[in-house]
């Protein structure tokens, strides 16, 4: 005995597509060129992480064969500083990562 086959067709709605003039009034804030569309917040972010960097080198530089008993009465010790820059650092770091690149 042969098996018979049905085929089903399943109709779908489409949504209405936008047609020119939406399409041209959706666009009205583009404007075309490199530096407008520059991840401006990110290239900041990642300037400031270099500068934390290079003032946490600063610190431990200027800290090296320095008596604790330097830092205490009137300066915050090199342990602070290194806190400061760092945690500096992770704040810029997650804005750099969450700054979304668009496409050009």
């Amino acid at each position: 005995m042969e098996k018979k086959t049905v085929l089903t067709e399943e109709i779908r709605e489409v949504p209405p597509s936008l047609n020119d003039a939406e399409l041209a009034s959706s666009n009205e804030d583009w404007q075309p060129g490199f530096w407008r569309h520059f991840p401006w917040l990110g290239f900041f972010s990642i300037i400031i992480i270099i500068l934390c960097t290079f003032g946490s080198v600063l610190v431990l530089v200027l800290s090296d064969d320095v008596s604790d008993r330097h830092w205490r009465p009137r300066k915050l010790p090199p342990s602070v500083w290194l806190s400061a820059f760092n945690n500096i650092s992770n704040i810029f770091f997650g804005v750099a990562i969450g700054k979304k690149i668009h496409a050009l």
